[in-house]
């Protein structure tokens, strides 16, 4: 007699507040029937305990001990970790990033039946984090750490029933660098965004423009100072334009508040508070987006899937970016994207005007993709996986 396996503990370094890729896989799991539970970080403002009404079950019964893996306290913190989770007889462990990697390796240790996933969201070994800590000692500890965790990622991996990251790229480094010989795929941060069918959530309405064409920029904003009045500038000397950013994060709202204290960029840069829920009527209501990642610095940032080139293509948007590999891939196929490169100077005012000069052909181009791309169409491959890993013979 065939009976299934359908318990899913997810694995996740953060409180579960904003992480659309995580959203995305757990409710794809959920609909095909399985039982998921995430187990996140922490929240003094957030229940220990949830059932969000999409189904997903929250334990936030993780904190800071994920991201120290040089204090002595970390391996047995690690271990009371994963028979906590293990306490709620899951059939899968899935591992979001590597900090959760080795919970979900612990987990395999004590039970081998338990089907491990690790899912890297980023190209860890390329992604030196520590590099941006302004204390030189913390800095130091920060690239011990991290040398730590590559160690363990690359022994952990190999204890995976499948590995997935966010692009083919990735995927080959992983491989080639970790020696890696089981299922590996690429799963791309395809959006899920749809028209939120209330009147009113466009940029324009949102901020009272009539007139003129719109460059939006959102999620995280990596630009430093420098680099945002260069792009400013060049947004200054174009005549009906108004650039737009939307996020939420504390780096958002400390380049708002330099912003519109400077007059001669408070009426031309704009900003939008993030709201998942009309986010796609923001971006396809703009006229092209921007991307900029650190790719110069961290090969993780070029190699990876960012959220955004996949929202503003499904929004239609053509737009600019830096040299990435997935704006590359799309572009190849769709011919969408202008590059562009902050290190030269003038480049970014130079590509402004190339994408307003050919904005029509180019957006002509962007919108067939929500025709070709689809996250039920991207998620397939790994939801058949787990549905082959979840039959077994009850009666043995």
């Amino acid at each position: 007699m065939m009976g299934e396996k359908r318990n899913i503990a997810m694995v996740l370094d953060n409180a579960f507040v904003s992480d659309l890729r995580v959203e995305k896989e757990a409710l794809s799991l959920i609909g095909d029937g399985f039982q998921v539970t995430i187990f996140c970080h922490q929240d003094p403002n957030l229940p220990q305990r949830e059932t969000l009404k999409n189904g997903i079950q929250l334990e936030r019964i993780l904190d800071d001990f994920l991201f120290y893996p040089l204090r002595s306290s970390y391996k047995s913190n690690m271990q009371r970790a994963a028979k906590r989770i293990l306490a709620h007889h899951p059939d899968f462990v899935h591992c979001h990033d590597f900090f959760t990697l080795e919970i979900g390796a612990i987990m395999k240790g004590l039970n081998p039946s338990i089907f491990l996933a690790y899912d890297a969201h980023e190209y860890f070994k390329k992604w030196a984090f520590y590099q941006d800590l302004p204390d030189p000692l913390n800095r130091f500890k920060g690239y011990l750490s991290w040398r730590f965790l590559i160690w363990r990622e690359r022994a952990n991996s190999k204890k995976a029933d499948l590995v997935i990251s966010t692009t083919s790229a990735i995927c080959d480094k992983m491989k080639s660098n970790y020696g890696l010989n089981k299922q590996i795929m690429a799963l791309r941060n395809i959006t899920s965004l749809t028209p939120s069918g209330v009147a009113g959530q466009d940029i324009r309405s949102q901020l009272g423009l009539k007139d003129g064409h719109i460059l939006v920029q959102s999620g995280n904003i990596y630009q430093t100072d420098d680099q945002l009045r260069s792009m400013f500038d060049a947004v200054l000397k174009i005549d009906n334009l108004v650039f737009v950013l939307i996020g939420n994060r504390p780096r958002f709202y400390e380049v708002k508040n330099w912003v519109e204290k400077h007059d001669a960029y408070r009426f031309k840069i704009l900003f939008l508070d993030y709201n998942a829920a009309s986010l796609y009527d923001q971006l396809s209501s703009a006229d092209f987006g921007v991307l900029y990642m650190k790719t110069d610095v961290w090969e993780s940032h070029r190699l990876t899937s960012p959220n955004r080139i996949m929202e503003y293509s499904l929004c239609g948007l053509p737009f600019l970016s830096v040299d990435q590999f997935s704006s590359h891939e799309l572009n190849n196929k769709y011919g969408h994207v202008i590059f562009y490169d902050l290190n030269k100077a003038d480049d970014f005012g130079l590509s402004l005007t190339k994408m307003m000069a050919e904005l029509n052909e180019r957006k002509a181009r962007a919108t067939c993709i929500k025709d070709d791309l689809s996250w039920e169409k991207e998620f397939a491959p790994v939801l058949a996986i787990y549905k082959r890993a979840g039959r077994v013979d009850s009666s043995q």
